[in-house]
């Protein structure tokens, strides 16, 4: 069951789902879930630096600790480096929870 301590990062709801990526959209996976809601599994973005802060900011120091062993909460910079990983040959993912509606 997903509840508040999930993994993934909710779908901004301003977020253009139809938004085009550098990647092939075959690098992308929906994983339906009880209830209708789904997972969307695909590959970082730039759109995504902010999306990353959400989820550290939206995490208490505690939890923070539990899922990473330490309390860090990364600068905008950090967020955005890590969301363009892909394009210095990296490769990175995200997990966005979309509710059922």
């Amino acid at each position: 069951m997903v509840g508040e301590s999930s993994w993934a990062i909710p779908a901004h709801p301003h977020r253009n789902p139809n938004m085009t990526s550098s990647h092939d959209t075959s690098d992308r996976r929906t994983i339906e879930l009880p209830a209708g809601a789904t997972i969307e599994v695909r590959p970082t973005t730039a759109d995504d630096a902010a999306l990353i802060e959400e989820l550290y900011d939206g995490l208490a120091s505690r939890d923070l600790h539990r899922r990473f062993f330490t309390a860090f909460r990364p600068a905008e910079r950090w967020c955005r480096e890590w969301a363009t990983v892909a394009e210095r040959g990296g490769f990175g993912v995200v997990a966005l929870l979309h509710p059922a509606d």
